[in-house]
């Protein structure tokens, strides 16, 4: 009788398991089953988050939606514009004392300087001062005399601008009259 000899009695086929599965298809059922488990917990612990947060934003949408909330919501809005006004107020009238407070100030130098370069002939009816703009409306005994007062005020230092309206003839040509107008050097006055 003869036998044969077989090589590969050591290793054993998947057929000749006792249970009909060798032990790499077991470990691959189990973690391909252990994975769907994973997967599908995962995904119920999303969903019952996301359902969680769901009913928490409908609550808060529906506190929100309470007549007394959209009152006060109102409240603030209306607060929140008349802030926003007086915050506009605020910077407006911070600009207008900086503007005020660098214009020259109107002074006894101011006068005395305008006298000084004044004609002997010439009187000052009227002084009007609007900013840092000074107006003058002036008579004179003679024609020339207007000419004269604004070249000189002109040559003043602490005086820009200086313009005249050019020379009326009052009555019975005894006098004229002039209105000058300049600026004094500072602040921009707007």
């Amino acid at each position: 009788m003869q036998r044969d000899i077989n090589f590969f009695s050591v290793y054993r086929s998947p057929i000749d398991s006792d249970s009909g599965l060798d032990k790499i298809t077991l470990i691959g059922l189990i973690m391909i089953i252990s994975s769907i488990v994973l997967v599908v917990g995962l995904f119920a612990y999303y969903k019952t988050m996301d359902f969680s947060i769901i009913k928490q934003s409908s609550d808060i949408n529906k506190y929100l939606l309470q007549s007394d909330i959209t009152a006060a919501q109102s409240k603030i809005i209306a607060e929140t514009g008349q802030i926003s006004v007086l915050n506009q107020y605020k910077i407006a009238a911070s600009s207008q004392v900086t503007a005020f407070s660098t214009l020259p100030q109107f002074s006894d130098t101011v006068l005395d300087t305008i006298s000084h370069v004044m004609p002997a002939d010439v009187t000052i009816q009227t002084i009007d001062y609007k900013g840092s703009t000074i107006t003058l409306t002036c008579t004179s005994k003679d024609k020339f005399s207007p000419a004269v007062f604004v070249h000189s005020l002109a040559g003043v230092s602490i005086f820009t601008g200086v313009t005249y309206t050019g020379v009326d003839t009052l009555a019975a040509g005894s006098s004229y009259s002039f209105t000058v107008t300049f600026t004094m050097n500072g602040g921009s006055g707007k």
